[in-house]
């Protein structure tokens, strides 16, 4: 987001960045089907935030001018991975997995 030429917020998300939805909706099948088949499932989230982008420019007493400009940005990222054993529900399920936050 911009606002008087300076950006605000800057935000992507990394589980569909640059992704058709036909894959995503494979990707989907994918994981019901090593569901079923009791595989090891990994999915991973990336959100990168721009949370300053700014310049300020004062008038110096020798004509030149001061340009100050600051920038910020963050990146946190969500890694989990695991198995999920539904074979008979009546008994339990049974569900083991990491889950990895970065900063």
């Amino acid at each position: 987001m911009r606002m008087f030429g300076n950006e605000l917020s800057y935000n992507m998300y990394g589980a569909n960045n640059g992704v058709e939805e036909d894959t995503m909706q494979a990707d989907v099948l994918k994981i019901i089907d090593k569901l079923a088949k009791n595989k090891m499932q990994d999915f991973s989230i990336t959100k990168n935030t721009m949370f300053i982008d700014s310049s300020y420019t004062i008038p110096t007493v020798i004509g030149l001018p001061l340009r100050l400009t600051v920038n910020g940005s963050t990146t946190v990222a969500l890694n989990v991975d695991g198995t999920v054993d539904i074979k008979d529900p009546k008994s339990g399920v049974l569900i083991e997995g990491n889950f990895e936050p970065r900063l």
